[in-house]
């Protein structure tokens, strides 16, 4: 056990004033998550602002510290494909796509409304999409898609 010092990942104004730019701090964050989750098939689960500090020593080549990785997980090669599949859609705001996935996958433990269904899926990433790194928040976010999921009976495999 090392003691980090670090900025917590949520505190954006002491990172702006530790000199760190927080488009490129977002940018190192997609890249650590694609390449756990899809180069190396072992990720940090529980990845909330608690557990994720921003290291401030090298402002030009900012870096996250992860601490409590008590929770960490792998996917299938399924899982891994559908996974693929939705980031993809989400990239392309192809929606109709992302719910095809969703649905495909099998997930869900009850028939879907697929029209109401997607329009839930819009609601909640459409201003993912268009806010500002600053802007966001993560913990709601996070309980309106556990709140969307339980509502559309959709059980991710553990």
């Amino acid at each position: 056990m090392d003691r980090i010092h670090g900025i917590p990942v949520n505190d954006i104004e002491r990172i702006k004033a530790a000199g760190i730019d927080p488009k490129v701090l977002a940018e190192r964050g997609v890249e650590i998550f694609f390449a756990q989750v899809f180069r190396f098939n072992f990720f940090h689960a529980d990845m909330h602002p608690g557990n994720i500090f921003v290291n401030p020593e090298h402002p030009e080549s900012p870096q996250y510290m992860a601490v409590d990785a008590a929770i960490a997980g792998r996917l299938s090669k399924d899982d891994l494909n559908i996974l693929g599949r939705m980031v993809l859609a989400v990239m392309r705001e192809d929606y109709s796509a992302l719910v095809d996935a969703v649905i495909r996958a099998g997930w869900n433990t009850a028939p879907i409304d697929r029209p109401r269904f997607e329009r839930a899926v819009i609601d909640i990433i459409e201003p993912v999409r268009s806010a500002q790194l600053d802007q966001l928040e993560f913990a709601p976010l996070i309980m309106k898609l556990f709140d969307m999921v339980r509502a559309y009976h959709i059980e991710m495999p553990v």
